[in-house]
């Protein structure tokens, strides 16, 4: 395909189909400015992402059946896109103090301003660990498998929240879990929980540790201080001695 329309886009790329030793599916595709909604939702089912963006995607599937070849998948993929939109939960209400229950469901939308991911492709399961939301109040950062073969999904979303009067540096990691056709969206309250645990306990160490650091610091100085006046007693007594010694030489 040297250049096809489609998605609201440009398409390029080639699709191979061998039934010479069973049947096997390969292929790979560029393409820009795609509508992704529309690109996802035919490839893969899946709805709640809306935007325009730059997709890459190549992989190779094998088995007799689209069952079968859909659980066999390999390859890689990534995704760009530019303003766009998720529905299903929204981080900007989780930051504003309000009730998490109603920061999720199909009305529930996140706004961002830019998304960027890729991904690995093993035995039909896509592996990502280095998502990046980019929007007015946060950065958030994602990793966690979809399944394609079973069409299913465990996925993680933790927002690194910008510090102001609104969110108060809050932050809601959010999970997505369960098969597409009923996929659960929830806030997940005790990863949170341990974030702010494992931020407490960080900083009584760091403070702990700063407190050991300066106690030694005290420490030494008080020896170096010991050891100078022992050194100038000592200077003191030799020279005590060679003075007494020197006036025995002229006596």
């Amino acid at each position: 395909i040297v250049e096809a329309q489609a998605f609201g886009g440009a398409l390029n790329g080639q699709f191979v189909v061998n039934n010479r030793n069973g049947l096997s599916v390969a292929g790979e595709m560029d393409g820009k400015t795609v509508a992704v909604q529309a690109l996802l939702t035919d490839m893969a089912g899946f709805d709640r992402m809306r935007g325009a963006g730059d997709t890459q995607l190549s992989f190779l599937g094998v088995g007799p059946s689209l069952d079968a070849i859909m659980k066999s998948l390999s390859g890689n993929a990534s995704l760009a896109i530019g303003e766009g939109d998720i529905t299903g939960f929204d981080l900007a209400s989780l930051f504003g103090g309000g009730d998490a229950a109603d920061a999720v469901g199909d009305r529930a939308v996140t706004i961002f301003e830019a998304l960027n991911a890729t991904f690995t492709i093993d035995q039909g399961v896509m592996r990502n660990d280095d998502l990046l939301i980019a929007a007015n109040l946060f950065e958030a950062t994602g990793k966690g498998d979809i399944d394609l073969g079973q069409q299913r999904i465990d996925y993680t979303i933790r927002p690194e929240v910008f510090e102001n009067d609104l969110t108060g540096g809050l932050s809601v990691p959010v999970r997505l879990e369960g098969p597409w056709a009923s996929l659960r969206i929830y806030p997940d309250l005790e990863a949170m929980a341990r974030d702010r645990l494992k931020a407490e306990e960080d900083k009584l160490r760091a403070e702990a540790e700063a407190r050991l650091e300066a106690e030694r610091k005290e420490l030494e100085e008080r020896a170096e201080r010991r050891l100078e006046k022992e050194k100038e007693k000592l200077e003191e007594k030799v020279g005590d001695e060679i003075r007494r010694g020197l006036r025995g030489l002229f006596d």
